[in-house]
């Protein structure tokens, strides 16, 4: 093997850990986006029919009451997974760079 075969093939193997590196990076992300699509949707769900719920009672009563209860929940839990996947998020998009 002569020293230019020798450098192209440290160079494609070199490409061919970058490449399997990106193409996991990226499928990380994407499982992630994943996860984030499906818990916003059914939060924001919930958020809605509370919201629903609130405008339909009387200002008083025990449904509004419990509906004021479930946004707040629900808010909650939202601001911890934004808090939680945020950082993820940036990890992967760094992760990705070629």
């Amino acid at each position: 093997m002569n020293e230019t075969s020798t450098f192209e093939s440290v160079e494609q193997g070199d490409l061919d850990g970058r490449c399997r590196r990106l193409e996991l990076a990226l499928r990380d992300r994407d499982e992630l986006l994943a996860r984030l699509d499906h818990d916003l949707r059914n939060r924001l769900g919930t958020l809605s029919v509370a919201a629903d719920v609130l405008e339909a009672m009387p200002p008083g009563s025990a449904a509004a009451g419990e509906a004021r209860e479930v946004i707040a929940r629900q808010a909650r839990i939202l601001t911890a997974r934004l808090n939680e996947w945020l950082p993820q998020l940036d990890r992967e998009r760094l992760r990705a760079r070629p």
